[in-house]
């Protein structure tokens, strides 16, 4: 059997999330990630070591996943067999 799919940057995998537990986990992950944004404020563009991401670049990838999570609950309310949706990183 091979492994639950991934993000290759961040290493969130989508298997182990039931559909029950997305609406809850969007709202408290967004609650808190606007909280860390605003109190970083200035610093928020700072990375703070190499191969790690700054704030600001954490939030966009979230923004690209949050877009992707709505592509797949639009394609799972159309289609019988629905795939999920690339996030076109490098585009």
């Amino acid at each position: 059997m091979s492994p639950a799919p991934s993000c290759e940057q961040c290493g969130f995998v989508w298997d182990i999330i039931t559909p029950a537990e997305i609406p809850d986990r969007l709202r408290t992950a967004t609650e808190n990630f606007v909280a860390v944004i605003t109190d970083a404020r200035e610093c928020s563009s700072t990375r703070l070591t190499d191969g790690r991401w700054s704030i600001n670049e954490y939030d966009a990838h979230l923004h690209d996943v949050f877009i992707s999570i709505r592509d797949r609950i639009i394609a799972a309310s159309v289609k019988d067999r629905p795939t999920g949706a690339p996030i076109y990183r490098e585009e």
